[in-house]
């Protein structure tokens, strides 16, 4: 990708999903299992009907979410629209980069903290960064584990993993096949699975009490890692 391809591509992303309320409608109907109507968001966001569709919409004209009719009729008789996913995915190749640098140097800081709790620090970083995603987007209690399971990897998608839910695979937890930490990952588990596991610690904390996260690291770029969430007892 090229710089001037990578600055189109962030543009593009910004004037998408830049908004906050766009970006969560966007996350609602990707990670819904049915087509959501405008009604449907505009209850489960607290917006007007008229607002709902004007995200929805700018949605489908950058190509996020597309037009689906509904089998049942609308007040007018007409079939109301429903917005599914398309797909797409939300991926740039050269922040991915950046991020594999920047997790490698801060890896080198951490194995000389005079402690040797490379680990546990680690952890504490990425719990202390995921509440404040969790913050930011407003996350609260999920009805179950399941539930957490697909806003965790809903939200660890929009920050550059590539997260998969797989029940025949993993019951309670999702697949990343791609890790923005890349090579660093590999070569320091302890350390990248430590603050891997502290973030999606801090999203949890405040949508289901007492999870307990583990991440099973890849022993290849080419395999998945498996972050698998549990009540603790």
């Amino acid at each position: 990708m090229t710089e001037q391809r990578f600055d189109e591509a962030v543009s593009d992303l910004v004037a998408s999903l830049g908004d906050a309320t766009r970006r969560a409608i966007y996350l609602a109907v990707r990670q819904s299992e049915n087509a959501r109507s405008v009604a449907d968001i505009a209850d489960a966001f607290g917006i007007h009907s008229n607002v709902a569709r004007y995200h929805l919409e700018h949605l489908v004209d950058a190509e996020f979410l597309r037009v689906t009719r509904s089998t049942t009729r609308a007040t007018g008789g007409r079939p109301a629209n429903l917005y599914e996913f398309t797909n797409r995915e939300v991926h740039l190749d050269l922040p991915s980069r950046n991020f594999e640098l920047l997790a490698g140097l801060l890896a080198q800081v951490l194995q000389r903290v005079p402690s040797g709790d490379v680990a546990g620090i680690a952890y504490e970083v990425g719990a202390a960064y995921g509440e404040q995603v969790a913050e930011s987007r407003q996350l609260r209690g999920a009805k179950d584990l399941s539930s957490a399971v697909d806003e965790v990897a809903g939200v660890m998608h929009s920050l550059g993993f590539r997260t998969r839910r797989d029940e025949n695979e993993v019951e309670c937890g999702y697949l990343t096949t791609h890790c923005p930490f890349g090579t660093v990952a590999l070569e320091n588990p302890r350390v990248v699975c430590s603050l891997d596991r502290g973030l999606v610690a801090g999203l949890t904390g405040t949508m289901h009490k007492d999870i307990e996260v583990s991440v099973s690291p890849h022993t290849r770029l080419s395999a998945p890692c498996i972050t698998t969430l549990t009540k603790s007892s």
